[in-house]
């Protein structure tokens, strides 16, 4: 698989986090789904300094990790992320699909 062999270049080659999404980007993949692992599922909200490091390589992002409401589903909109999961806070019910639609089409 393609990001289990970019994580093993990682470690070889030392590479930053920045040169991984600068070569993922190089190598033709269309999107990264970036999550945050310390706040998947936690409801803390979005990592957005992880987004716009991802953003600033030009590649196009999916976020996870931590979305809690409406308004943090328009911070990743305003930042420039083509989608997000948001899998707690539906199951929590802090926000329906029908709401969450609605502000990806603001």
């Amino acid at each position: 698989m393609l990001t289990e062999r970019l994580l093993v270049l990682r470690a070889h080659l030392l590479l930053d986090r920045r040169d991984v999404f600068l070569l993922t980007r190089d190598v033709g993949i269309a999107r990264l789904l970036v999550t945050s692992a310390s706040r998947d599922g936690s409801l803390a909200g979005p990592d957005l300094s992880l987004v716009d490091e991802v953003m600033a390589a030009g590649v196009p992002v999916l976020a996870a990790g931590g979305i809690a409401s409406l308004d943090d589903l328009r911070a990743l909109r305003r930042a420039g992320c083509e989608g997000a999961v948001a899998g707690s806070a539906l199951l929590a019910g802090r926000f329906t699909l029908g709401e969450a639609l609605a502000v990806a089409a603001e």
